[in-house]
């Protein structure tokens, strides 16, 4: 099972910035192998687990066909800082819906009401739920 060693500096800088910040990039593999990154919003666990919500896309499609993902948030404007995440994301019903996911919409209140839409709203239109179980982790 992943974990992060918060001894490590590097490890420490993840667990932050994972906390922290709001935008990553799901990278999903398309029915022809071209890799299909997409931003997304999404709340990490604290441990292996990342929580994602998804319209219905092109996303879903390929995580349903093939589970293997990156994940990533931006680098600095010199080519440092980067943090890649590679795992199984799955389509998984038994997660809370968004609204239901309070963390999720404490994190994310003020981007729901820029979309105009309150937390059932989002709920409704992101209605499938994605979770990322996190294998291994590079960066710098």
């Amino acid at each position: 099972m992943f974990q992060l060693d918060p001894a490590n500096a590097f490890h420490a800088r993840v667990a932050d910035r994972l906390t922290k910040e709001k935008v990553g990039w799901l990278t999903t593999v398309g029915a022809d192998g071209t890799p299909q990154p997409n931003m997304i919003w999404f709340l990490w666990n604290g441990g292996d687990k990342i929580q994602i919500y998804s319209l219905d896309s092109q996303k879903v499609r390929n995580i349903t066909r093939n589970g293997g993902v990156s994940f990533n948030l931006n680098g600095d404007d010199e080519g440092g800082n980067v943090i890649v995440l590679t795992g199984t994301a799955t389509i998984d019903s038994s997660s809370p819906s968004a609204a239901e996911n309070a963390p999720y919409v404490e994190k994310y209140a003020g981007g729901m009401k820029n979309l105009g839409l309150d937390p059932v709203g989002f709920a409704a239109a992101y209605r499938n739920p994605i979770v990322l179980t996190i294998a291994r982790l590079r960066g710098h």
